[in-house]
């Protein structure tokens, strides 16, 4: 009886912990319980269709090769680009340049002190290896100096050259790894430094966003506060209909994992920030954040 009432106290601790985890930590959680760990890479063997590469320098320049090429430019098609998507690009004359007026405004150190506060801990560091809890750590000095950097990269449109340095993983997109490199997902390490100065950025743009009327309706996911569960639960009626109705319905997936491997990153800007209004000068800033030269690992 004992050894049963013991049992009993133990499962109820740990569902208890797993409810907390699942309020505090969802995200964990659910990986938790669905069984979604991945067993990390190690290349000791490369398997193309034809060969199985087993020397290490081999490996690292066939590594080196793939995720070059997974990053590669991808020619446009610009009969299909001038006849049907350039009408979609087309300057909105609605927008009003005073809006983006806070964009340009000099960052302040009790900005900066809000945002590493939101930063979350145990997360991978940057080739520098300096962490988001160095970062809480640091004193008033420190957070000075980090304002001032981030304010003059604001006002030259400009960012360390060391900023667009960093570091690939490959992540397994099954549970193992069993040496083909297509089965894998590049992630990649930024310099925190450079990441919060990006989250400040990207609140500035929230707000702007989400004050006024510049984005579609349709971006579910874009500004805080939406979501993909309203066309989810949409979609989940459609079905629903059909199923007991005994409609006829069909349904289009597109799979856009691959979609940025087509976009001139500089034209992409360009277009965005002219069709958006945003101010000029922070074209070259945009252009900047979004130039990585990596590393990998």
């Amino acid at each position: 009886m004992k050894n049963s009432l013991l049992l009993c106290q133990q499962i109820q601790k740990a569902l208890e912990k797993r409810c907390e985890t699942l309020v505090s930590h969802p995200k964990q959680a659910i990986s938790s319980i669905l069984n979604c760990y991945h067993k990390p890479i190690h290349f000791t063997t490369i398997k193309l269709p034809d060969q199985v590469i087993t020397e290490p320098n081999s490996i690292k320049q066939h590594i080196q090769n793939h995720f070059e090429n997974w990053t590669a430019h991808k020619p446009i098609n610009q009969d299909l680009y001038q006849n049907f998507w350039k009408q979609h690009y087309q300057l909105q004359l609605h927008i009003n340049l005073e809006w983006y007026h806070s964009l340009t405004q000099p960052i302040t150190t009790d900005e900066v002190i809000n945002t590493i506060n939101q930063l979350p801990n145990g997360k991978a560091c940057g080739p520098t290896g300096i962490s988001y809890e160095m970062i809480k750590h640091a004193g008033p000095t420190c957070i000075h100096a980090i304002t001032a950097l981030f304010n003059h990269c604001l006002n030259s449109n400009q960012i360390p050259k060391q900023w667009k340095h960093s570091r690939i993983y490959p992540i397994p997109k099954r549970n193992s790894f069993d040496g083909n490199l297509n089965l894998t997902r590049p992630i990649s390490l930024i310099e925190h430094i450079r990441k919060i100065y990006t989250k400040i950025i990207t609140n500035r743009l929230n707000a702007v966003f989400t004050q006024h009327s510049i984005l579609s309706p349709f971006n579910y996911v874009a500004l805080p506060g939406n979501s993909t569960s309203i066309p989810i639960h949409i979609l989940n009626n459609f079905i629903e209909d059909a199923s007991c109705n005994h409609k006829e319905i069909w349904l289009l997936s597109q799979d856009m994992s691959k979609a940025y491997r087509f976009c001139k990153i500089k034209i992409s800007i360009k277009t965005i920030t002219l069709r958006s209004r945003i101010d000029s000068a922070m074209f070259s800033l945009f252009e900047n954040l979004v130039r990585i030269k990596a590393v990998i690992k």
